[in-house]
């Protein structure tokens, strides 16, 4: 599964969802949820003749005698009655009957009054206040219930739903006592039936007809979702609220249960709920954190049970505190927030972005670098270099993603890598760290032309553009050489100690007389320079006294009307330049700025996207740089590690460390986002400190006192460095404090200090009432 769940329909339902269940209607048999939205239920169906969701009844549930119940509304499904019980007002349990209409009544969507017939909504008394739980048992028309105040004992009843009178009648004789901490029934399917009782401490099996009873005492847990596998094994799949899942298991013997087992399996997110896919598989919904697709492993085997994530789904909320900032300033605001709760807590950053669209993907390994050769009308073809070997691929006539691997094609000299590869006159030029080659394009095609470098050096960095080729060796010697008539020409030779990076700029990409070569060096010193073909002619020389980052990569690209010279730094920040003509041999740089666009980058690639020019940014959070109204703006791109990009037929090629991603950015940016951990942590308030570019985060950490058997927590305030998000310092707070406010002030007797406040609170465990707090004042340095 490439993606794990793929979204098949989207809908909009107006209300907050208590609870969802599936039911079948009789009369179509398709499909149904029921979906109770705070005092409103909906019956909807899915049409396959019009793929879409249709709303068969909606209706209130009211009851003007009585007041919503204070625990989670329940709902359960009793098939044998066709009929929902739901449990949403103090006193009494809602029956609402779904089964097969009135056979005299005609149905018909218009006919509403008919369909409120059927779907009407039976408001049933009970001498119970509120219920906790209902189960529906698989036995006709019966339903418990767990009733009991929250300290004390839980008492299970058992009811016969009486579908004539429309009421519940209590068996008497089936009613059983269980510990105080259970908190949910859980129906068992047929052929066993019966419930679960889930309790902190003890988990029970009971069956009312029979009376039997298993009991299995477990370590201190709160199970917060559950699912029955559908494989016929009588095991469930637990989940705690520390998303620790386990696999509880009802043994039998002659179709009784004798015997319950739980075995730990591992840890997802904290679990809402669980639902099972088939093969395996489940969904693991979460309000807590990123819900996520999960197979079992070995699930035959029940002393080797283990998990294997498949996919995240991620989710932002619950969000307890933001903040934003332009870390460039230059307009563009990002968003940082607290999401999530405990230890499925993190910090989210959010900002405009551009989405890629993956349309296939292809494994391969180890990639040093990818180009695309037209070898035939239909389709390009990717010429793929690794650190050992050259290799072509060429795509299948009337095979989609699908391509023909040749180790030897045409000149190609395919035991070495390529630096650079391109199509001039419908022929290959390859270059090698050992020469530059000519060849024509057929399979079985011949090398025409190679120029080597004297002395039988290496060529160390190579760029290559129309008939242009641009090479350097190992002493820093660069080389211009010229395609004409099937051949290397060897036009001019120059020597830039140092070279760290190099590109080509043709008069028709930079909208000028000339054809330009940008040289980047590194070591102190570290510049800039702007050469003229033919002859390598130094016409500029630009030297960044205050960066010590080396350049590497350079680029003179074209956008809006303004030409510009991008340097990409090794820290991630790339300085823009306006370039001026003064003339045929001078120029001039204005307007610099600076963008941090990144931790780590490997190179800038200009490409076209509807007409408009832009600039892709590959690395470790990758981004696409464009033009609007003269300003560069930069979008963040929903991937992570990518070294290459390059067009590939009408579509966009990336490269990652073991796969090729095929596909096209979205039409419009949206907003994007990125998570960072903070093992162990939950961020309860965060603030931007803008003159060191910084974040301070305020965490809890829950800490469990195994003497007092209670959780006290702990917090800390943390400095991350607002780019690469490492932790810069660390301040811990005392026993059982923590952040509950935080912010940021400046004051006019000290204009370059900022100052961070904190306030606290200080939990008294032994009485709630009586808390306390400091407020805490910070200078923020900077860090080296």
């Amino acid at each position: 599964m490439l993606d794990g769940i793929k979204s098949f329909m989207e809908f909009n339902i107006y209300g907050t969802i208590r609870n969802m269940q599936v039911i079948q209607l009789s009369v179509n048999y398709n499909t149904l949820n029921n979906v109770d939205i705070h005092q409103c239920y909906t019956i909807l169906t899915y049409s396959s003749k019009t793929q879409s969701i249709v709303t068969e009844f909606s209706g209130m549930l009211d009851i003007t005698s009585a007041r919503e119940t204070d625990q989670p509304i329940v709902v359960t499904v009793d098939t044998s009655s066709e009929t929902l019980f739901v449990s949403a007002f103090t006193g009494y349990l809602i029956a609402i009957p779904y089964g097969k209409p009135d056979s005299s009544i005609k149905m018909t969507t218009k006919n509403r009054d008919s369909k409120a017939l059927r779907f009407m909504p039976v408001p049933i008394r009970t001498n119970e206040f509120d219920f906790l739980s209902v189960a529906a048992l698989q036995q006709a028309s019966y339903a418990s219930v767990l009733v009991g105040e929250l300290e004390d004992l839980k008492t299970i009843k058992t009811f016969k739903y009486c579908e004539g009178p429309k009421e519940l009648v209590e068996k008497k004789n089936m009613a059983m006592k269980v510990e105080a901490t259970t908190h949910t029934l859980v129906t068992v399917p047929a052929p066993l039936g019966g419930m679960l009782a889930i309790g902190e401490y003890v988990i029970t099996y009971y069956d009312p007809f029979s009376n039997t009873v298993r009991e299995l005492s477990i370590e201190p847990v709160l199970v917060t979702a559950w699912e029955y596998l559908s494989d016929g094994s009588n095991r469930f799949l637990l989940g705690d609220s520390e998303g620790y899942l386990y696999m509880f298991i009802l043994e039998t013997g002659h179709n009784k249960v004798v015997n319950l087992s739980s075995t730990l399996i591992g840890q997802v997110v904290r679990p809402n709920c669980i639902i099972d896919l088939g093969n395996y598989m489940f969904y693991i919904g979460s309000t807590h954190g990123d819900s996520c697709l999960i197979q079992l492993v070995n699930a035959a085997t029940p002393s080797k049970y283990s998990i294997r994530v498949l996919a995240n789904y991620s989710c932002l909320g619950p969000i307890v505190d933001f903040c934003l900032f332009d870390y460039n300033e230059q307009g563009k605001q990002t968003m940082a927030c607290c999401s999530g709760v405990d230890n499925d807590a993190s910090i989210r950053i959010v900002e405009n972005g551009i989405g890629f669209i993956k349309q296939a993907v292809l494994d391969f390994p180890l990639v040093y670098n990818m180009w695309p050769l037209k070898l035939e009308e239909q389709s390009d073809s990717l010429l793929i270099t690794t650190a050992l070997e050259t290799i072509l691929l060429k795509p299948l006539r009337d095979a989609d993603n699908q391509f023909m691997e040749y180790a030897s094609y045409s000149g190609l000299c395919t035991n070495e890598t390529t630096l650079a590869s391109g199509l001039w006159n419908d022929h290959i030029v390859q270059i090698t760290p050992s020469s530059a080659r000519l060849m024509t394009k057929d399979e079985h095609g011949t090398l025409l032309a190679e120029w080597k470098p004297p002395r039988n050096k290496r060529i160390s960095m190579a760029k290559l553009k129309e008939s242009y080729c641009l090479v350097c060796d190992e002493d820093d010697t660069i080389v211009y050489l010229e395609i004409i008539l099937n051949t290397f020409i060897e036009r001019s030779t120059t020597q830039v100690r140092n070279t760290s990076c190099m590109s080509i700029s043709t008069c028709k990409e930079n909208g000028t007389d000339n054809n330009y070569v940008v040289i980047g060096t590194f070591g102190s010193g570290s510049n800039i320079r702007l050469l003229q073909l033919p002859e390598l002619q130094m016409i500029y020389e630009h030297v960044n006294a205050p960066i010590t980052a080396s350049p590497k990569d350079v680029l003179i690209v074209f956008m809006e009307g303004l030409l510009y010279l991008m340097v990409m730094l090794g820290d991630g920040q790339i300085l823009s330049y306006c370039i001026k003509h003064l003339g045929s041999e001078h120029i001039m740089l204005y307007d610099e700025r600076q963008m941090m666009v990144s931790t780590y980058c490997t190179g800038m690639y200009p490409y076209q996207y509807q007409g408009e020019q832009r600039i892709f940014v590959a690395g470790q959070k990758p981004s696409v740089i464009s033009s609007f109204n003269q300003t560069l703006f930069v979008y963040s791109v929903n991937l992570t590690n990518i070294y290459t990009l390059t067009a590939y037929n009408d579509i966009l090629a990336l490269m990652t460390d073991h796969q090729l991603l095929f596909g096209k950015t979205d039409v419009v940016s949206k907003l994007q986002h990125t998570k960072y951990d903070i093992p162990g942590e939950m961020p309860l308030r965060v603030e931007y400190l803008s003159r060191t570019k910084a974040l301070a985060v305020g965490s809890s950490t829950y800490v469990r006192d195994t003497n007092k058997n209670v959780m006290e927590r702990t917090g800390k305030v943390r400095i991350l460095d607002a780019q690469t998000f490492q932790v810069l310092d660390t301040y811990e707070l005392g026993n059982n404090e923590i952040v509950e406010s935080m912010c940021v002030a400046r004051f006019k007797e000290y204009p370059d200090k900022e100052y961070l406040f904190i306030g606290t609170l200080i939990e008294n465990q032994l009485d709630p009432n009586n808390n306390s707090g400091r407020i805490l004042a910070f200078t923020i340095d900077g860090f080296k």
